[in-house]
């Protein structure tokens, strides 16, 4: 097992190839998980167009408010 000449052995590439294809199946879940977060996103950005172009979306002032007051305060603390 190991280097020959510089070079790797079969041993070697195999497992390589093992460890890779033991931590592609560990990081699966979590492309998943943001697949199925980019696919909810997507959606609901349709949805909110759908209302927006029917008339039917209103917005509410005061989350959009705190929301704002949030962010800054936020940024504030970062400066600190």
């Amino acid at each position: 097992m190991g280097l020959h000449r510089g070079r790797a052995t079969a041993v070697d590439r195999k497992s390589a190839r093992d460890d890779i294809s033991k931590q592609i199946w560990k990081l699966q879940p979590m492309a998943e998980l943001a697949r199925d977060r980019d696919e909810y996103r997507a959606k609901r950005v349709r949805q909110i167009k759908e209302r927006i172009v029917k008339g039917e979306y209103e917005v509410d002032a005061q989350k959009v408010a705190r929301s704002m007051i949030r962010t800054e305060v936020s940024r504030c603390r970062e400066k600190v």
